[in-house]
């Protein structure tokens, strides 16, 4: 099994060429150290993944009270999410974020 990255829990990913080739919704079962302590623990998915108005404003209510939330941004910028509400942005916003712009409000 390959050595997992910093902060990340070991995978069975397959490594080859020092690339891990395992598909990101697989990434989402890999869950770095600081998952325990998201507030989003034991609230179901559906909350974070309903394309709803509604539940995307619950979703991001709960982010806003997350103490891990920057490291969630982080993480899903990183693995490069497409879908759902992490770290208090929906895909857009953490598009943007990843470009280095943000919204003025």
């Amino acid at each position: 099994m390959p050595a997992a990255r910093k902060g990340y829990a070991a995978s069975s990913g397959r490594v080859t060429g020092g690339v891990n080739i395992m598909p990101k919704r697989v990434h989402m079962l890999i869950r770095p150290d600081w998952w325990g302590q998201a507030a989003c623990v034991g609230i179901g998915p559906s909350v974070f993944f309903d394309p709803a108005a509604d539940a995307e404003e619950a979703a991001k209510a709960i982010c806003a009270r997350c103490a891990v939330a920057g490291p969630c941004l982080a993480w899903a910028i990183e693995q490069g999410f497409d879908v759902g509400i992490l770290g208090g942005m929906n895909p857009g916003e953490r598009r943007q974020a990843a470009a280095g712009l943000t919204a003025v409000t």
